[in-house]
């Protein structure tokens, strides 16, 4: 992609769902790059939307605070999801797993790319069953357990892997159909990032140097200038030391 090869401009070039992916987002899924939560957060969503059954999808943050560290009371006016299957990406200390909630089932499913599910699966399962106690919600016998799957050949690909093992796990019921050859992981980034690229028909409406839609809200009218260069826009008020024609601040980056 292009845009890996960019200057650092900090401007929007995706909105997916609630979430804002900026170019330095895009960058963290080149070779080599460790996914940001943002990515992992954005993507899941695309994979909830095309779900025909009841999914939650939990933001990166969240699941890291409740599975990884335990801080169920953070959660005492979240109201309870009614959905079957609940999807949780977990940074544990720099690393991404996957935690897969089978409501119905009442199992914890802990997925982890190097394989070392063990380290994590009694933490998982305690913090999980606090949080339910907290919320006075489904308790019982419930199970941790994984799912057979390939492992991650680098140091970096976990975040990548997670989202297919979510993918493959919603479409097929397993993991073992994901390929972690590492041919597959760069091809696998390149997927990822243009699907997510193709979210971009309402980023054309935010100010290229601000990144917000409105410079002043109390204003009826926002007067925008197109850059003469690219079709992106900028406030009139964000726009400065041009003449006849208006280069935006992306555009004088590249």
């Amino acid at each position: 992609l292009k845009l890996w090869s960019l200057k650092d401009s900090g401007q929007i070039e995706a909105l997916v769902g609630p979430y804002k992916l900026y170019d330095t987002s895009f960058r963290t899924l080149c070779e080599h790059g460790w996914l940001s939560d943002e990515i992992l957060d954005a993507y899941l969503h695309l994979i909830v939307e095309k779900g025909k059954i009841p999914i939650y999808r939990m933001d990166a943050v969240i699941g890291s605070s409740l599975f990884h560290l335990g801080q169920h009371r953070v959660f005492r006016k979240m109201a309870f999801p009614e959905a079957s299957i609940w999807l949780c990406p977990v940074n544990v200390g720099g690393h991404w797993i996957l935690v897969l909630v089978r409501m119905d089932h009442k199992e914890v499913i802990v997925i982890d790319p190097l394989g070392h599910e063990r380290t994590y699966q009694r933490r998982i399962l305690r913090n999980w069953r606090n949080f339910l106690r907290a919320k006075d919600a489904r308790q019982g016998s419930w199970k941790v357990k994984t799912l057979p799957h390939g492992l991650q050949p680098d140091a970096s690909s976990c975040g990548v892997l997670i989202l297919r093992f979510a993918e493959s796990f919603l479409q097929v019921g397993d993991l073992q159909s994901v390929s972690t050859a590492p041919a597959q992981m760069f091809q696998d980034r390149m997927d990822i990032a243009t699907k997510l690229l193709q979210c971009k028909d309402k980023v054309e409406d935010y100010c290229v140097s601000c990144n917000m839609l409105h410079y002043d809200t109390c204003k009826d009218i926002i007067e925008m200038i197109q850059c003469d260069f690219c079709p992106r826009w900028t406030h009139k008020e964000c726009a400065t030391h041009f003449v006849d024609l208006f280069k935006c601040k992306k555009c004088e980056l590249q």
